[in-house]
């Protein structure tokens, strides 16, 4: 178990980054986590996606809102083609579920946005 999003997909999709930032870390020396690239927004909180196919930033860079940062890939002790999402507050990473508020009852758009999921959203009664 680890404190992070698995979001699977097809092998070469785009990964964004969440908001504009600087690149801190750009490449493999994560153990485990195989081409990872992290991007600082503020001073606490730095989005890492590992696991990636290929890096589309280098350390230094600026990035926007939603840029492709890299393609997602199967590489580092991955289980198949993912993204490994995690926040880090510091240097402790966090889920980045944990960091949205829960959707209320009978909402059917999860926090992030996107529609809801099925079976969370049968365990919640909605």
């Amino acid at each position: 178990m680890h404190e992070a999003t698995g979001i699977a997909a097809a092998v070469g999709e785009a990964v964004q980054a969440i908001a504009p930032g600087a690149v801190i870390h750009a490449g493999d020396g994560l153990r485990g986590y195989g081409d990872v690239a992290i991007v600082r927004h503020d001073r606490r909180r730095t989005p890492l996606d590992a696991h990636n196919r290929a890096l589309k930033v280098q350390q230094g860079d600026q990035v926007a809102q939603r840029p492709v940062v890299a393609l997602l890939g199967n590489t580092g002790h991955a289980t198949g083609p993912h993204v490994h999402r995690e926040i880090r507050d510091g240097d402790t990473p966090a889920s980045p579920r944990s960091l949205v508020p829960r959707s209320k009852p009978g909402s059917l758009i999860d926090p992030g946005g996107g529609p809801a999921d099925d079976a969370e959203a049968a365990a919640a009664g909605r």
